[in-house]
């Protein structure tokens, strides 16, 4: 599988807690709540979409779910997301 090309966006296995309610379209539909504590477990790379995609495991309910950032946004852009635990 293709790393993505943007370094150390998420430690892998540091908690992640979702900043609102939002929904990410990668492949399926992922829903992510308001509060939602989740653990990072890798990221991908996509060069047909154009984005890398970050696989997430809620603390919820043991779900995978994954969040993707387009290329053409800033590396920053996470924290209007998520925040660290």
């Amino acid at each position: 599988s293709n790393m993505s090309w943007r370094k150390d966006l998420f430690v892998p296995g540091s908690l992640y807690k979702a900043k609102h309610e939002f929904h990410v379209a990668v492949g399926e539909l992922c829903s992510f709540q308001k509060g939602e504590v989740l653990k990072f477990i890798r990221d991908y790379y996509s060069p047909y979409d154009g984005e890398s995609s970050y696989e997430f495991v809620s603390e919820l309910d043991g779900t995978t779910k994954y969040w993707a950032l387009p290329d053409n946004e800033e590396a920053e852009f996470w924290k209007n997301y998520f925040e660290i635990v």
